[in-house]
């Protein structure tokens, strides 16, 4: 079973049965050598210029078109309604209904009221083959897009060296010391927190995908367990990569324990195969269990940093208050960090460096005696070998032989998510009902046909507003000829139709002339009114694109009133009239206060037309406008252009394959063949006349019952191109140079401004729009606020202030503020992408200067989203951790985290301008922040890195953000020691030991990170001043960059 849109009779008779449907009622259910005979039967025939396929789809609505005028007389059977009460009489169907009624007996109790008591859903035997066989099936699927994606592979991969390279630049080849281990175990952190970032940055694809297959399950493809299973195949190979590619660079790089026999290697290769599953199938649960991309995005961003709060190594397990405890034995990071930290130390022998003995040598109690509270001179090294410092600093066993049970547990967890995963895939439906948000049929819509006396009213409200548009042009690119001497004209009234197979050159030949080409080399002229376009003539003209890109919370009025604000030069009441006659010329009143998320496509279509018909442009281009369309939506779209011509507008418009109803609208045809090059200029007479007269001058004969759009394109091309040739343009350059001559001397308006309106004025109209969208969709919103309350939350009762006596709690808490800016950023960049596409089509139509979008896209959308979201986040984390409860701390916090907040935000909207593709923004995203995170100077302080990464401390916006808000809390505090920061000094010669305390105070503290509280001013200032750089970086990328190449 196939539904088609304006198919040829040729297609259709492919098929043995046709099924005629209006209305929802069945017209006629028969062999497709029949459905002609029986309309003519009912009284209709099909006319010699009309397609049978088109025929039999449109009498049933447009009877009147195809009456026969011998037979008119006495004819019914006029509506959807009436035909379909004579089919139900026809003894082909009376014989269909009784075969069907002996084949499928149904008692009339039996009968349910809702078809859905019929749908199974996942009844797995309703399929023709197997679940393996379709499970096979999908695996070839997937190696054939992993092959013709070759690109994203190299991007994939890249990324994962360079992280590994990233990483190793940072912690290259660490010794045995005490301090190589402690920095090696942050390596660790990092190496294994990598895979759930690449997860991360993979939600906005994860989503794409399963938005497919909820389509190709709802269509019956296939059910879920073959999708299930062929993602859960496919991650083993793309594991392995991520081992391949980083895990085993990282080892190398970073000089991790092999053993004598690479035991520990080739184990550490298994449990980094271990991670990468495991973070795949949280992922894909995520995914499968929330609706949308944002709230996965924020689902995946929260986990992630519960997992890293909870896992261990940012807080000792002995340290997690006891209610949360769960957090660390259910969190497949802690056994991941555990594993991999004894597969690394257990039973490895560490030293001590002489600055890493404690007390160190400067400290004033070394010299004396125990009983005046000294250490007579001891020293000691804190951890002696491995498994001690694993013990010791983070309650892990250091047994060699724990690192089986870590990862049994990390596969038990693994195959936990797997089942949530397979239970959300075949329960958690998301699909859009289909008509939930639809217009009811016929719900306050005129879907009636103007007659020509309404369209003579349309034309006297509108004055003459057309121009005379006139070109000969060629263009290349590179060494390809894509048009040759390609030459015509439009004039005002006229509806010219661009038309040639694919790849003559039509849609190459709407965009040179509409000047939306930004590659290749255009040559000739193209003139308006006699003279050359200048630099203003995208305000003079509009452009309707293939494809509608549209701002969706708005309605359709304020659709059309946003354009006709910005781009015209008219007064309110003026602007008012405009807008209710592009309503009333395009039949959108009835439809006016709907959003534009719920129109249909030939809905949208026209609201796109209207928003460009408001700037009264002298040419109006259309690029394919009934793509998608059915066969009654493509004519009334173009019988919307039809009234737009009527009204004086030059119209120029590409179309491919018109129902020949929908081809007559038209006045004029320019045909292209393969090369650019031209076949046909001229008026296309009534019904095709002039044109079928020109080819049948050439030997070329019309067949009676075809589409004569289809027949010009199909010779044009086909057999009997030869007879066509060339288009000689002689005479038309003679017409095109006397109607230049005519206009002359015409005084017509046209705008000499980039502009219509001031910068103060698309300031304020898109500063609106962003506002009612938030109101309307408030979700982006919601979710934020959401994510800030939890994560605050957990955080500030997790790490309490009064069981922090070294600070090394207030540290993490920073530290994790950096990851919730990451978060943050990370769900808000596939928004502004989609913005962004917005943007392009309506600043190459004129409609505002690209720094009054970017600074209402910042002052209205953003910060309206990030500012209750940073607010809530970090009242409830100073007051919940206990932070110094002072007025100038907390406000001076509050600065500092809005700072670091909006710098990544801007940061990650910097980096959407400057990269055509989502999946690259993703990828260089994560490799900056990680980088800024290793280079903040709590995991490695400024004096301990390595010379050549010490450059990324200076850039890094997390440690000035760490610097200000560390010192912030930390100055000027008394400090004090647990039992487990402590470290036991055993005093020589005694059985005595004096715990050792590494800070008395919090400036020793910030000593130590190389922090400075006289400088957190000034590193605030840096913050902000980097988020007014990336501002201005963005309103420069936005302006000089367009990644949309035409």
């Amino acid at each position: 079973m196939c539904s088609l849109l304006q198919p040829s009779w040729e297609i259709v008779n492919m098929f043995d049965n046709v099924m005629i449907i209006a209305k929802g009622k069945i017209c006629y259910h028969g062999p497709v050598g029949f459905v002609i005979n029986y309309f003519e039967d009912v009284g209709y025939s099909c006319p010699l210029t009309c397609s049978k396929a088109e025929f039999v789809s449109e009498v049933v609505n447009h009877s009147e078109k195809f009456l026969d005028a011998e037979n008119s007389a006495g004819i019914t059977i006029q509506t959807p309604e009436q035909f379909s009460e004579h089919w139900k009489a026809h003894p082909m169907n009376l014989e269909i209904e009784e075969s069907f009624a002996s084949r499928f007996p149904i008692r009339g109790s039996q009968i349910p009221h809702n078809i859905n008591e019929f749908i199974v859903e996942e009844e797995e035997k309703n399929f023709p083959i197997s679940l393996g066989k379709q499970t096979l099936l999908l695996l070839k699927r997937e190696l054939m897009l992993y092959k013709r994606n070759w690109m994203s592979l190299c991007i994939v991969y890249s990324t994962c060296i360079a992280m590994a390279l990233l990483l190793g630049a940072f912690f290259f080849r660490m010794d045995n010391s005490n301090g190589g281990a402690m920095i090696k175990a942050d390596a660790i952190f990092f190496s294994i927190l990598t895979p759930t970032f690449l997860v991360l940055a993979d939600i906005p694809i994860m989503a794409e995908d399963k938005r497919i297959f909820s389509f190709q399950r709802k269509a019956k493809w296939f059910p879920s367990s073959p999708y299930y299973w062929t993602k859960a195949i496919w991650t083993v190979p793309v594991a392995m990569s991520e081992v391949l590619f980083f895990g085993v660079v990282l080892f190398w790089v970073l000089g991790l324990n092999a053993g004598s026999d690479s035991s520990r290697f080739w184990f550490y290769v298994v449990g980094m195969f271990g991670i990468s599953t495991s973070c795949r199938a949280i992922g894909y649960s995520v995914i499968s269990l929330l609706k949308s991309p944002t709230a996965a995005s924020t689902g995946s961003g929260v986990l992630l940093c519960i997992f890293a709060l909870f896992c261990g190594a940012l807080i000792a397990r002995e340290a997690i208050p006891s209610g949360l405890i769960w957090l660390y034995w259910s969190n497949p990071v802690s056994y991941m960090f555990q594993m991999i930290a004894v597969n690394e130390f257990a039973g490895q022998n560490l030293y001590c460096k002489e600055e890493e003995l404690v007390p160190p040598i400067e400290d004033p109690r070394l010299g004396l005696s125990f009983e005046e509270g000294g250490f007579e001179g001891s020293r000691t090294c804190p951890y002696s070998d491995g498994s001690n410092f694993l013990m010791k600093r983070y309650g892990i066993n250091g047994d060699l032989n724990m690192r089986w049970a870590w990862l049994g547990a990390l596969l038990g967890i693994q195959i936990l998510f797997m089942v949530i995963w397979f239970v959300a895939l075949k329960f958690a439906k998301f699909e859009h009902k289909k008509g939930s948000n639809q217009l009811k049929e016929d719900e306050g819509i005129d879907f009636t046909i103007k007659t020509e006396t309404e369209l003579a009213e349309v034309k006297s409200k509108q004055e003459r507003n057309g121009a005379l548009l006139s070109w000969k042009v060629n263009y290349k690119v590179k060494e390809a000829q894509l048009l040759e001497e390609v030459t015509g004209y439009v004039k005002p009234g006229m509806i010219l139709a661009l038309m040639g197979s694919s790849g003559a050159g039509k849609s190459t030949l709407l965009d040179v002339l509409a000047q939306r080409k930004n590659t290749g080399i255009v040559t000739g002229e193209i003139l308006l009114d006699g003279k050359p376009i200048d630099k203003f003539f995208k305000r003079n003209v509009g452009y309707v694109e293939q494809f509608d890109v549209l701002w969706t919370a708005s309605t359709v009025r304020e659709s059309i009133e946003f354009s006709c604000t910005l781009r015209s030069e008219m007064d309110k009441a003026e602007r008012k009239e405009v807008v209710d006659w592009c309503m009333e010329v395009l039949e959108l009143g009835s439809i006016s206060h709907l959003p534009v998320r719920v129109l249909s496509m030939e809905q949208r279509k026209r609201l796109s037309i209207a928003i460009e018909m408001v700037n009264k442009p002298k040419v109006l281009f259309l690029d394919e406008p009934t793509t998608g369309l059915d066969s009654d939506s493509a004519n009334s779209v173009v019988r919307a252009i039809q009234k737009l011509a009527s009204s004086g507008v030059s119209v120029v418009c590409t179309i491919h394959q018109p129902s020949s109803r929908t081809f007559f609208r038209f006045t004029h045809l320019l045909l292209l063949k393969k090369g650019g090059k031209m076949v046909y200029f001229g008026e296309l007479g009534n019904q095709c006349s002039t044109v079928l007269n020109y080819f049948r001058d050439r030997g070329i004969e019309f067949s009676s019952f075809t589409n004569p759009a289809a027949f010009i394109v199909d010779e044009s091309n086909g057999a009997n191109k030869e007879k066509l040739g060339v288009f000689d343009t002689v005479s038309l350059k003679e017409t095109i140079e006397r109607l230049n001559g005519e206009v002359e001397g015409l005084e017509r308006k046209l705008h000499q401004s980039d502009f219509a309106t001031s910068w103060g004025v698309q300031f304020r109209a898109i500063s609106k729009r962003f506002v009612i969208g938030l109101k309307r969709d408030p979700h982006d919103l919601l979710f934020h606020l959401l994510r800030s309350v939890v994560l605050s939350i957990l955080f500030g009762t997790a790490i309490s202030v009064g069981n922090d006596g070294q600070g090394k709690g207030r540290q993490t808490l920073i530290f994790l503020t950096m990851l919730y800016a990451d978060i943050t950023c990370f769900a808000l960049m596939p928004i502004s992408f989609y913005q962004r596409s917005l943007y392009y089509r309506e600043k190459a139509a004129g409609f505002y200067h690209s720094t009054a979008f970017s600074t209402s896209q910042i002052l209205s959308y953003i910060l309206p989203i990030q500012i209750p979201g940073y607010l809530v986040f970090a009242i409830i984390l100073y007051w919940a951790a206990g932070f110094t409860a002072s007025a100038g701390n907390f406000f001076f916090f509050l600065f500092a985290i809005f700072g670091v907040g909006f710098a990544a935000i801007q940061l990650g909207n910097l980096l959407v301008a400057c990269f055509s593709s989502l999946e690259v923004v993703g990828v260089f995203y994560t490799l900056i922040f990680i980088m800024f995170e290793l280079s903040a100077g709590y995991l490695i302080p400024y004096t301990k890195m390595r010379p050549h990464v010490k450059w990324t401390y200076w850039i890094s916006l997390f440690h000035y953000a760490m610097d200000a808000l560390l010192s912030n809390e930390m100055s000027g505090k008394s400090l004090k020691c647990g039992d487990i920061e402590s470290i036991q000094v055993p005093i020589n010669g005694t059985d005595f030991t004096r715990p050792y305390c590494a800070y008395e105070t919090g400036d020793e503290l910030l000593g130590s990170l190389s922090y400075d509280n006289s400088q957190k001013w000034i590193n605030t200032s840096v913050l902000w001043g980097s988020w007014l750089l990336f501002n201005g970086a963005i309103l420069l990328g936005m302006k000089f960059l367009n990644h949309h190449k035409r």
